[in-house]
């Protein structure tokens, strides 16, 4: 499928979301943001999905917001800016709700918009080109794109307002270094590395990742005696599911192949 802006094609059980404005920096207007919340639309209910990758053509993620849309639209850039984060917020809702694990490959700079949408992954890669700027305040805007959310939960809330607030740039390795991403790479291997991962999600129980996906999210609000009651719950649907009952008794098969003694 052709989006404005965007490209997302299905193959083997891995969806590609892909931001294909690389002329405009990948930058998010209106017209991206309903694409978006439409391929999110079909994304999430396609049951044969074991994976989506968040990637961008070009040497930039994504600058975020346009800005001259923006301006353009200033007779009702209120609505306008509401409009549009509604539709972005749907799409990544439905993302971060949907079974999928969701692998973000950020080969260069994600700022404003742009860094929440490389956030939205369960798992960043990054080359060592990536750079990640939040940008908002710059420009004078307030962020979006869950931002608020996800930066307090992954660098404490300081660190998110000093980044919020001050605009400091990280490389990737800073941002390995504060959490904000899974891995660094070369850039030339940002491709073989998200694909080795990709691999390594699609060898795995679907339902095993769905339930950890929904135990990430509602560890978010929970205390830690709900956290416990809803892992013996999410325990007790995954081992009813016969792809469970088939990988235990693979790996039982292995361990009993082993020679005596070894572990």
């Amino acid at each position: 499928i052709q989006g404005h802006r965007l490209d997302y094609r299905v193959d083997q059980g891995v969806a590609r979301i892909t931001m294909a404005a690389p002329e405009a920096r990948n930058a998010v207007d209106r017209g991206w943001c309903q694409s978006f919340a439409e391929v999110t639309r079909e994304c999430s209910a396609d049951p044969a999905i074991r994976v989506v990758v968040l990637a961008a053509q070009g040497e930039v993620f994504s600058v975020g917001g346009d800005l001259d849309h923006f301006v353009s639209a200033r007779a009702r850039i209120a609505a306008e800016a509401f409009e549009m984060t509604q539709l972005l917020h749907a799409g990544l809702m439905r993302l971060a709700q949907g079974r999928a694990p969701v692998v973000s490959a950020v080969q260069g700079v994600a700022a404003g918009g742009g860094l929440s949408l490389a956030l939205s992954g369960d798992l960043v890669i990054a080359s060592r080109r990536a750079r990640f700027v939040t940008a908002y305040s710059r420009s004078g805007l307030t962020p979006d794109g869950g931002l608020t959310w996800w930066l307090p939960r992954i660098v404490g809330a300081r660190k998110a307002f000093e980044l919020l607030a001050l605009n400091e740039t990280l490389d990737a390795d800073q941002a390995l270094a504060a959490g904000l991403i899974t891995r660094v790479c070369e850039h030339e291997q940002l491709d073989d590395t998200v694909s080795q991962m990709v691999n390594q999600l699609l060898g795995m129980s679907a339902a095993a990742l769905a339930g950890l996906k929904r135990l990430m999210a509602l560890s978010a609000a929970s205390s830690l005696a709900e956290q416990f009651e809803h892992e013996s719950a999410m325990m007790a649907d995954t081992l009813v599911r016969p792809e469970t009952s088939a990988m235990l008794d693979a790996f039982l098969a292995r361990r009993q192949a082993r020679p005596k003694g070894q572990s």
